[in-house]
């Protein structure tokens, strides 16, 4: 089974950014699959949603999901599993669990497989191999932040990497001073896990000398990842050698290594050194009240001697009326300089307002020459903006262009200018449609990402009406929605006729017979029904590209049956498609072919995955799905094969007017933040230099980089970059990396067309 991109692939499972997510997997139980295997799903949103009428699949079939246990409603930060139909519920009590049926999809592959998760749209994937781990060894496959681990069975609960490790070490300096308080000896640290959830970490610990027992003490700490803070205390009372030794006694959490729970350190004890201390503070003068400022708290040992010491240093801060809005104190370790990295979001300020941020030296554990300076103050101004932090987002339409009669017709596209303002809200995508007056949708979504904060957009969105061949759409007027951010709006288009060159007619034969646009059945007649339907099929495609043909096999036939079918593009009686299947791409006739078994009256969605070679000619071919059943049953439809596809950006001062010939591609602007998942749009930009790049699954294919400062109007065009590896050449690219791994974080890849 294919795995994504690498650079993709790790960014998906670092951050959980979907609002749910597939969370683990047990792909391959120790012993029977039936009724073992399952699928957990993770609410990483702070909302709850329904999950009635929600599909799972793999890759080679889908289900929808039947709840056998709790309720349709997944709460925020909450667990729900979806397992076969059979399954022992009793192993998962208070559990919200899901049936896809018999199986997951078609049964999760034991060596290679892929899990999705669907709404009303893409949720979530997640594709595995065995060699990541939990194959028939009493393990699952989870979602940690470094990727995806092998872990400890966990069923609606946190993730445990089978190889999470709690480790022990001493934090506490191996010079210390007589009559000092220390209250950080060690540091608690767990590998492999999610840092978001807790574990608790007992430690047993004693402070020796070469005589006898000086201090014997415990504590227990709640842990993330890692702990150091009131981890233990000591107060030496004279100088002299020690010895300090602790031990984990008990934890939550998965430990795979015990040799590194135990930690001893010597300790000399010394007279209280000399030191000469100031502290000074390093913050932006201004900064806005939505924003998370960083600050920094500086303390400099002027006489320094190279000894390691601790101090404790007091911050706080304050507006010009002494109210005081943080107060904090925190205990470090200095050699000869320290910096003490800090942070602050102000919010909801309106207008303007002024702060004091202080810092101080509370305890010097030394003996500090001059203490005049161990105090310091930085003033800040908060620019709030005139309550806009506050303000609710908003959607306006401001034009509609329905052609030049101001009467669009089915087939057709309308083109919608908006403008959006997105305040502090997680929320950041904004869907556009029409509808009829039954609440139908009646065109394609055209989706943007409005990435950005407190930030206002000024867009041009096309719409895509559907094209109504079989007369299901009334005429008359209709309703375009803009929904997202919390907010809405409408706006009205009058839609009139059928656009025609948009409907054509197919004919499906049994046999040898073929699809023709428009013409008969070449194959002669059936004396059953077709074994399948076909879902959904591409009419264009790119070189190199990868694509889906699905479609849902049906016995009908009263018995059970075997049946084989696969899919390929040809011209000429010459393949000019590889096809994936048994973990490999290959350039056979049936390179996808996929050996299914139906009990009587059974259906499957199958999905055939292919991809036209990067020789092809671009020009006219045939793609073909085969069904083998009692005779072969071929679905045949024309296919245009494309160059790679391109950007094309144009600027009128402000204004920067997309355009591409990529259907299904998403087009990312920098650092507007904002991705358009569209053939054209236009927007309102800032002044600068914009990254305007071309994505499709995970690849940037072309890039474009322009100053709308550049009075010139011209047209820009970028290099191609290779669409099957997503190779590029390094030194074209003029922007920061980091905005090339920020690509592959905000554009949404949607496997299915």
């Amino acid at each position: 089974m294919r795995l994504l991109a690498p650079v993709f692939f790790i960014s998906l499972f670092a951050s959980l950014s979907n609002a749910v997510v597939i969370n683990e997997i047990m792909y391959n139980p120790a012993g029977d699959d039936n009724n073992n295997e399952w699928v957990e799903l993770y609410n990483n949103d702070s909302i709850s949603y329904n999950m009635s009428g929600w599909t799972i699949g793999d890759m080679n079939s889908n289900d929808s999901l039947q709840r056998l246990q709790g309720n349709d409603i997944l709460p925020a930060g909450g667990y729900a599993l979806i397992g076969e139909e059979g399954v022992n519920l009793s192993l998962y009590p208070n559990t919200i669990f899901f049936s896809a049926g018999a199986a997951i999809g078609n049964g999760l592959g034991n060596t290679n497989d892929a899990v999705f998760l669907f709404s009303d749209r893409l949720l979530d994937n997640i594709s595995y191999s065995s060699s990541q781990g939990g194959n028939e060894n009493g393990k699952t496959l989870c979602r940690l932040l470094g990727g995806i681990a092998e872990c400890q069975p966990t069923p609606a609960a946190s993730n445990i990497a089978s190889n999470q490790d709690v480790k022990l070490e001493i934090l506490l300096p191996g010079a210390v001073v007589v009559s000092q308080n220390y209250t950080s000896l060690f540091k608690i640290e767990i590998d492999n896990k999610n840092c978001a959830a807790m574990d608790n970490i007992s430690v047993s610990y004693n402070i020796t000398n070469a005589t006898s027992v000086i201090k014997q003490g415990s504590f227990t700490k709640g842990v993330g990842c890692t702990a150091t803070s009131d981890t233990g205390d000591w107060v030496p009372d004279k100088e002299g050698g020690f010895a300090l030794c602790g031990i984990i006694s008990q934890t939550t959490s998965g430990d795979a290594l015990a040799s590194n729970n135990v930690a001893c350190r010597n300790v000399t004890v010394m007279a209280s050194a000399a030191c000469s201390l100031n502290i000074w503070l390093e913050a932006n003068s201004v900064v806005n009240a939505a924003s998370t400022m960083n600050y920094k708290i500086l303390v400099n040992d002027t006489g320094c001697s190279n000894s390691s010491h601790s101090l404790s240093v007091s911050y706080w801060i304050e507006d010009l009326f002494g109210k005081i809005v943080r107060n904090e104190t925190t205990d470090q370790s200095m050699t000869c300089f320290i910096s003490i990295d800090r942070q602050w979001t102000p919010g909801g300020i309106e207008g303007s307002e002024a702060f004091m941020i202080n810092a101080g030296i509370t305890n010097p554990y030394c003996t500090d020459t001059d203490s005049s300076n161990n105090f310091n103050t930085k003033l800040i101004a908060v620019r709030g903006l005139a309550g806009e932090a506050e303000k609710e987002s908003y959607i306006k339409i401001n034009g509609v262009d329905a052609g030049s009669d101001n009467v669009a017709q089915y087939g057709e596209t309308v083109d919608v200018t908006a403008e959006v303002y997105r305040n502090s809200t997680a929320k950041y995508a904004v869907n556009a449609w029409i509808k009829n007056s039954n609440g139908t949708g009646i065109s394609g979504v055209s989706t943007i990402h409005a990435n950005k904060k407190l930030a206002t957009y000024v867009l041009k969105i096309p719409i895509q009406l559907k094209p109504n061949c079989d007369s299901a759409f009334a005429d008359g007027v209709h309703t375009i929605v803009f929904e997202g951010l919390d907010t809405n709006a409408n706006a009205a288009v009058n839609i009139s006729g059928i656009s025609g060159s948009t409907c054509k007619t197919a004919a499906v034969s049994g046999g040898s017979g073929s699809v023709s646009d428009g013409g008969s059945s070449a194959g002669g007649s059936n004396t059953i029904s077709l074994p399948y339907e076909i879902i959904s099929y591409p009419d264009r495609v790119y070189v190199g590209q990868k694509f889906f043909v699905r479609l849902k096999l049906m016995n009908v036939w009263g018995a059970e049956k075997n049946l084989s079918v696969y899919s390929y593009v040809y011209r000429n009686n010459t393949p000019v498609s590889i096809g994936f299947g048994n973990g490999r791409w290959s350039g056979s006739w049936d390179a996808n072919k996929r050996n299914i078994k139906l009990l009587p009256n059974e259906s499957v969605i199958v999905n055939l995955e292919s991809q036209i070679e990067n020789t092809t000619e671009p020009g006219k071919y045939v793609l073909n799905a085969r069904v083998q059943a009692d005779k072969d049953y071929d679905f045949k439809r024309d296919l245009d094969v494309v160059s790679q596809p391109h950007l094309m950006v144009t600027k009128d001062g402000k204004s920067i007017s997309l355009e591409t010939d990529c259907t299904g591609c998403s087009i990312l602007v920098l650092p507007e933040d904002i991705v358009f998942n569209t053939t054209s749009a236009s927007m309102e930009a800032s002044a600068g230099l914009h990254s305007i790049m071309l994505l499709t699954g995970g690849v940037i294919l072309e890039k474009v980089s322009i100053d709308v400062d550049d009075r010139e109007n011209r047209t820009e065009r970028a290099e191609t970059s290779n669409i099957v590896t997503g190779s590029s050449t390094k030194a074209d690219f003029i922007f920061d990396i980091r905005d090339v791994a920020k690509a592959f974080v905000l554009v949404f890849i949607q496997r299915f067309a």
